[in-house]
């Protein structure tokens, strides 16, 4: 199901936009000689990869938005889950990307295990969602405080006519 949401509406165009200029711009790199394949065939698959998480990063956002303040928590919440995604996303795709196109055995280079990638990712996705969710709370009682003031506000206008 939310598979299936992901891939109608504004977090499908949000992450094909961000994969397919990211993706321009790598090939327009490439082509001027500052990348080579190898280097190019990574970033490729950082690019799926980030666009896959600025998709799912909107639609969770977007739930943990409304979930702490309808409205405008929504679009809040969407637009740091985009980034968290995108961030989460090209992380992952990045050491993928490196895992499958860097031959260790030919280049006799010591490198961390993919294991041990996916577990700092997660660590480090883990710490990333609790700040955007401390952010999201902050966003949301300074939102509150300014409604508070400005009901204050109106409130004293009124007294005084």
């Amino acid at each position: 199901m939310f598979i299936e949401k992901m891939f109608r509406g504004g977090s499908l165009w949000g992450g094909i936009i961000s994969g397919g200029i990211s993706q321009m711009q790598d090939t327009n790199a490439m082509i001027k000689g500052h990348m080579d394949k190898k280097e190019y065939a990574i970033q490729t698959t950082e690019n799926v990869s980030g666009a896959f998480g600025v998709m799912a990063g909107i639609e969770y956002g977007a739930i943990l938005g409304t979930s702490v303040m309808p409205g405008v928590g929504t679009i809040i919440g969407s637009l740091m889950g985009g980034l968290l995604g995108d961030k989460l996303g090209r992380m992952v795709g990045n050491q993928t990307g490196t895992a499958l196109f860097n031959n260790r055995i030919v280049q006799k280079v010591s490198e961390p295990t993919l294991k041990d990638n996916i577990q700092e990712i997660a660590v480090k996705g883990k710490e990333m969602l609790l700040d955007l969710t401390d952010q999201i709370k902050d966003a949301t009682v300074g939102m509150i405080n300014q409604t508070k003031e400005e009901t204050n506000d109106t409130a004293v206008k009124n007294v005084e006519h």
